[in-house]
């Protein structure tokens, strides 16, 4: 917790990372726990002009709690091929090309 003269005790959430768009456009990307969120600026603008941020958040991948890789047999089961193939498709979904429309990475 920190604290200021002329303000309550905060507590950090999450780390927010400005990122630039294809297009150029500026936003902020992190992670809140087991959500991903993301920081966009609307096209609205409040009533003095000044601009508006929308927060998003969508359920993130869980990372893996070892670090160390399990002893893997020589020759894996049929089950174990199904579990690294549904694992391996799981990435290329996660990891897909951005689409040239700008889309922001969620």
């Amino acid at each position: 917790m920190t604290t200021t003269s002329n303000r309550a005790p905060s507590v950090m959430l999450c780390r927010l990372y400005q990122k630039k768009s294809e297009k150029g456009n500026v936003y902020f990307a992190g992670r809140l726990g087991a959500a991903k969120v993301v920081l966009l600026r609307s096209k609205d603008t409040g009533d003095d002009g000044s601009p508006i941020w929308n927060l998003l958040a969508s359920e993130a991948p869980q990372k893996r709690q070892d670090t160390q890789e399990p002893a893997r047999p020589s020759h894996p089961a049929p089950a174990d091929d199904a579990h690294q193939d549904a694992r391996q498709a799981a990435r290329r979904d996660y990891q897909r090309p951005i689409a040239p429309d700008d889309a922001i990475p969620f």
